[in-house]
């Protein structure tokens, strides 16, 4: 709720009942999908046992923080376009936007780390003859 109030928001929380000015939500026990894809990703792409054991741990904190994102950004609709944003349809749209740029974006920095860390070791893409 810190960065939705940070962004100027007025909001009253109580228990799981969100106060905007215009609407009341109420966020429900939702499910965060990205845990779910980065283990999958961790046991496709990753060789290691510690390089998989790093991205299933950091699932937790990525899934927490997605989850705040995921709700500043619906918070935030609602009150400066309007409480249809928290409508099922617009609802799951912002959710999935969010969830996408996540993983894209945990994907990405993950790829480009291994990369620089292969760099760095002296590994080749190919061998010599």
């Amino acid at each position: 709720m810190s960065l939705v109030k940070l962004l100027g928001i007025p909001l009253h929380r109580d228990g799981y009942n969100i106060d905007l000015p215009d609407c009341r939500l109420y966020v429900a026990h939702s499910c965060s999908g990205v845990r779910y894809l980065l283990s999958a990703y961790a046991f496709r792409f990753k060789q290691s046992f510690k390089g998989r054991a790093l991205v299933v741990i950091g699932a937790v904190p990525l899934s927490i923080a997605g989850g705040v994102l995921r709700l500043s950004v619906i918070f935030s609709s609602a009150y400066y376009i309007g409480p249809i944003m928290v409508e099922h349809r617009p609802h799951v749209v912002l959710s999935w936007t969010v969830f996408t740029v996540l993983l894209v974006g945990v994907i990405a920095v993950d790829r480009y780390i291994s990369g620089v860390r292969c760099q760095g070791s002296g590994v080749r893409g190919r061998t010599r003859a």
